[in-house]
């Protein structure tokens, strides 16, 4: 599956095979990130991969663009007390 990434004035374009271009203008790229919880979640609101949306936040870092990174969501945001109470009532008592 090729990936073709290119720029265009003040537009990224994202070509992926046997599909048209997605053009994002990297201020909608900026707000939506600032927005969302996860990488997964950029790239789902932008019709984008979730490595096109990782890579393109590295590359704007690179520009000088102060985007925040994006902690890896823990556990699916349950809370780790909770967590340990469901092994301490589902472990075996041996």
């Amino acid at each position: 599956m090729g990936l073709l990434l290119s720029w265009a004035g003040a537009f990224f374009v994202e070509q992926q095979q046997n599909k048209s271009p997605k053009v994002i203008d990297n201020r909608e790229f900026v707000v939506t990130w600032i927005n969302s919880l996860t990488v997964g979640a950029v790239a789902s609101a932008l019709g984008i991969t979730k490595k096109s949306a990782s890579t393109r936040a590295s590359y704007l870092r690179k520009l000088g663009v102060k985007l925040p990174k994006m902690r890896p969501p823990v556990a699916d945001n349950l809370e780790v007390a909770q967590l340990n109470s469901l092994i301490k009532q589902h472990t075996r008592s041996g």
